[in-house]
């Protein structure tokens, strides 16, 4: 009956040194992360920026800029 509780207790042990283990690594990691996810989303809304820009800019439209 005593081993099994330590073998409960240690298992809990266990559970709470890695709650604490991930903790730390979230607090360390956290902002270089979202940092990292910024500029990723920045990137994505230029292309989307330049893509816009692309379609709207129809070379074959009426109003001609060279020699006009």
């Amino acid at each position: 009956m005593v081993a099994s509780h330590t073998c409960t207790i240690s298992i809990e042990r266990i559970a709470t040194m890695r709650d604490q283990y991930d903790a730390r690594l979230w607090t360390d990691h956290h902002r270089a992360a979202s940092a990292g996810i910024d500029r990723l989303i920045a990137r994505i809304m230029q292309a989307f920026r330049v893509l816009h820009s692309i379609h709207w800019s129809a070379p074959w439209s009426d109003d001609s800029r060279c020699g006009a």
